[in-house]
């Protein structure tokens, strides 16, 4: 009788807990008592573009929807497959019902074509994008053969170069990563006219140097005619 009753209480026992646990899984998944009070997406003016994505990817994010049914992880990959977005960081805080989506956008420092014909634009790193809005007012580059490599050395020449120089650019021709080629308008020496000039820079190192040699030899009457500066050998440059 005695054994009885302790099995009675052991199985009573489990199944309030299992009772619990239930109430406890509804509560949390289905229940509106713990829902979505707020959603808060800082860090970028293309937030609907985001959302639009969710949605396009069944992947529910409302105000009303039970808290615990925000799925982080599917919210996070979907951030990252928008290649504007860098960086995205959610979070859920479960006293005030609100979902926060921390995002950072890429930078771009320059635009080029892909092979398809479409805009694209890269980074610092050389990560390649298409954005959501147009950027205006970068250098516009053209790739033999786009890579992260090629990107990256683009990019370290975009950093480098002086506004003025970057300002009369006409256009910029990455062969490789030890040649980059540009055509930029200069004015002449008495600022009276203008012309066109192509500059073989060469590969991203010394770039101050190569700067610095480039405005010498800009500013010297023999070179008033020519057209090619090549900044290969920053020591030992060549114009024609």
């Amino acid at each position: 009788m005695a054994l009885n009753k302790k099995r009675m209480a052991r199985l009573l026992r489990t199944f309030l807990i299992a009772l619990m646990l239930c109430g406890a899984i509804y509560v949390l998944g289905w229940s509106k008592l713990i829902s979505v009070k707020t959603i808060a997406i800082t860090g970028t003016n293309q937030s609907s573009v985001l959302i639009n994505s969710l949605s396009a990817s069944h992947i529910e994010l409302r105000e009303g929807m039970p808290l615990a049914r925000v799925d982080v992880r599917a919210i996070n990959r979907i951030s990252h497959q928008l290649g504007w977005i860098s960086k995205s960081n959610i979070s859920r805080n479960w006293l005030n019902g609100s979902v926060s989506i921390q995002i950072s956008e890429r930078v771009p420092v320059a635009t080029y074509l892909d092979g398809d014909g479409s805009t694209k634009y890269f980074d610092a790193t050389g990560n390649s994008f298409s954005a959501p809005v147009a950027h205006t007012g970068l250098p516009a580059i053209t790739f033999s053969q786009s890579s992260a490599q090629t990107r990256i050395a683009a990019a370290s020449w975009v950093a480098a170069m002086p506004s003025d120089l970057l300002s009369g650019m006409q256009s910029l021709q990455v062969e490789n990563v030890d040649q980059i080629v540009m055509k930029t308008q200069v004015t002449s020496t008495d600022s009276s006219s203008q012309k066109v000039i192509t500059i073989n820079w060469g590969a991203v190192r010394d770039m101050p140097l190569k700067v610095k040699v480039l405005r010498a030899l800009l500013l010297r009457p023999e070179n008033e005619k020519r057209l090619l500066f090549d900044l290969t050998n920053p020591l030992a440059p060549i114009t024609r």
